[in-house]
This record gives C-alpha cells, structure tokens and sequence, in this order.
C-alpha cells in the first residue's frame, strides 16, 4: 500500500483573506490522526468510536468518517469526552489481555 502525502504550502498570516487560527502544530497532529487512524482501525473499530462519540455512521464511508473523528476530537470543547474515550479503550485492552477476565469481555 503505497501512502500518498501532499506537500501544503505554508500559510502567511499577513495577508487578510488567509484564516491563520490553527497552528502548524495542530495541523501536524490532525494529520498523524488521519494517518493513524487509517492505518491502525478497519472500518468496525472507527464505527465504534463514532458510536461512543454519538456520531452518525451509517453509510459513511471510512475515510469521511476518519475525517470526522478527527475534527470531532480537534474540538477544544470535547477534549473531556475524548479523553475519556481513551481511558476506557485502554482499559479494555487491559482486561482483554488479562488471562482470566479475557473471557468476561465480548472483543469489539
């Protein structure tokens, strides 16, 4: 699979039109979510998350949904749930890969 990154010019905030509120940091790191979250989920697991984040995902494709979550855990006024998401994601994983309660959790 070979993984195409188009080069962005750089953004000057001295000209009126351009919209300069993001910086490059947050542009880099909605880029490595895409990314990540391309490379690393198939289409059920991205179907969860949107679940948990109670963002419609019928019939939507995986890359318009993978553009989705990432605006969605972009948002400043949702890090709370993002973060929250996370620490239960980590804790099943944790429980699956414990040698007794593995059978007590239903894989996703």
């Amino acid at each position: 699979m070979n993984i195409v990154i188009a080069e962005i010019e750089p953004m000057d905030c001295s000209e009126s039109s351009m919209d300069c509120s993001e910086s490059p940091q947050s542009l880099d790191q909605s880029l490595a979510n895409e990314i990540h979250y391309s490379l690393n989920y198939t289409l059920p697991m991205l179907q969860h998350i949107c679940g948990f984040y109670e963002i419609p995902y019928k019939r939507v494709k995986k890359n318009d949904l993978i553009t989705s979550l990432v605006v969605f855990e972009a948002n400043p006024d949702h890090i709370d749930i993002v973060e929250e998401r996370k620490r239960m994601w980590f804790y099943m994983e944790e429980l699956k890969a414990n040698k007794y309660l593995s059978k007590y959790i239903i894989s996703m």
